[in-house]
């Protein structure tokens, strides 16, 4: 019996697509690839530290180390990536998607047979390539736990990596493919000069190791990073869960999105308590957790067939109660968390900025989830309601930053969220004028969600 059909007895996924990568004239491909790029790398390093017919030892195995290091992360995250997140849009190109949905396998095995499947080759050779990266770095002096530590986490991220690119493909529809090739283009054209330039200056950014201040303990960076994609795994696997076992639902329950909110706060708060002594520090907290507030907001939002089939089952029209409950109500929960959470910074922080200025903020993000809100409602009038409600957001945000710049005035700034945000440490940062427009729109799109509601 051959590998490929113990992995098909095994696990059908998995096998199926691992089976075009071990035929001996792909697998010699991606084998002389690699051996390719392994002598290149070798050669141009010893021509590099070959000076004056003396081999530098010391300098050649730190450019091996750095450079076959700049592969691991390319071979793991990037490839690793553009394999997981193709495997949908393959799916539907080849018009197997039903295929797909059908197989009787549970959801971790098509996750395994994904991620394992796919990657296969690139795994193996990644295997490899992590020997080699041990040697190199033990031969140039690395210190041992910091070389163990940072490939577990080059392992560890690439698992969240492919799981974060797996997710997403599962959103893919049929009209609406992504471009694979493109995204592993600008992931390399953008990330990896910044992974080499870091890499080369490891010792000079860090002299005296790389650490983070987590609630005021001084953790290793690597360590942290690897437990804190550890904790993203959990979570993109339960939304690959969800999708598989409710794909048109949303990617979130209620409980799940506070729990998720919740734990990013905290997250955040440990990083930013060592940083949360003045107004720019709390001013990046307040805007980073917020938009992370409204991107979970996002991905709870219940479809329009989910409010109908529950009035169906329930007799109870969309609202505050479980059995139906509205996505207005959940997003208001989720932004009266984050606002308690700004507000216990602020105070930690010494009161840099207002108070007054976190229900303000509260009433842009209410606005944003209203716009939300709104799209799902009217998503069954017609679909391009979405582009309508994205067009609004982004209108609401950037209109004030332009006006104040045509005008050259800076109050009308404070009616973006973004331009709010920037004023906070200024005379007249914390005004309450943008809450009272925000209430405005808040009854307009609050009467047309409610009309809505009362149509089913």
């Amino acid at each position: 019996m051959t590998l490929a059909e113990r992995l098909v007895s095994r696990n059908a996924l998995l096998g199926r697509y691992a089976f075009p990568q071990l035929r001996p004239m792909a697998c010699s491909i991606s084998v002389g690839i690699y051996l390719t790029v392994a002598i290149l790398v070798l050669t141009l390093g010893y021509a590099a530290n070959y000076r004056q017919g003396h081999l530098y030892a010391s300098d050649f195995w730190h450019t091996m180390f750095i450079s076959f290091a700049v592969l691991q992360v390319f071979m793991l995250w990037i490839l690793g990536m553009y394999h997981a997140g193709s495997a949908v849009q393959q799916e539907v190109a080849e018009k197997s998607m039903d295929f797909f949905r059908l197989l009787p396998l549970s959801p971790a095995q098509k996750i395994i047979g994904v991620l394992v499947g796919r990657n296969l080759v690139v795994l193996a050779l990644a295997v490899v390539n992590t020997l080699i990266l041990g040697v190199c770095g033990m031969a140039s002096g690395v210190a041992g736990t910091v070389l163990a530590e940072f490939v577990l986490f080059s392992w560890v991220a690439s698992v969240a990596a492919m799981l974060s690119s797996f997710l997403s493909a599962t959103f893919e529809t049929r009209g609406r493919l992504t471009s694979g090739p493109l995204v592993v283009l600008v992931l390399s054209m953008f990330f990896l000069p910044y992974a080499i330039g870091m890499a080369a200056n490891w010792h000079d950014l860090f002299p005296q190791g790389a650490f983070v201040s987590f609630f005021h303990w001084r953790v290793d960076l690597f360590a942290f990073l690897t437990v804190f994609a550890l904790y993203a795994c959990v979570w993109f696997v339960s939304g690959l869960v969800r999708r598989f076992t409710k794909e048109r639902e949303a990617l979130f329950t209620a409980r799940g999105a506070v729990l998720c909110l919740v734990g990013a706060l905290v997250i955040a708060a440990g990083l930013g308590c060592e940083f949360l002594k003045e107004t720019v520090a709390v001013a990046v907290c307040w805007l980073g957790t917020g938009l992370v507030t409204l991107i979970i907001t996002l991905g709870s939002l219940r479809g329009w067939d989910a409010y109908v089939e529950s009035v169906g089952m329930t007799l109870t029209r969309p609202g505050l109660r479980a059995a139906n409950l509205s996505n207005l109500a959940l997003a208001s929960a989720l932004i009266l968390i984050w606002g308690a959470f700004a507000a216990i910074m602020d105070l930690l922080a010494g009161r840099p900025i207002p108070l007054g200025a976190v229900p303000v903020l509260m009433t842009f993000g209410l606005v944003l989830a209203a716009l939300m809100e709104f799209s799902v409602t009217h998503a069954a009038l017609t679909p391009r309601v979405y582009l309508l409600g994205g067009f609004a957001a982004g209108l609401y945000c950037i209109l004030p930053l332009v006006v104040a710049a045509v005008m050259d005035s800076m109050a009308p700034m404070r009616f973006s969220p973004f331009g709010y945000v920037t004023q906070l440490g200024d005379r007249g940062g914390g005004s309450w004028d943008p809450a009272w427009l925000n209430i405005a729109l808040l009854l307009l799109l609050g009467f047309l969600i409610r009309r809505r509601y009362r149509s089913i």
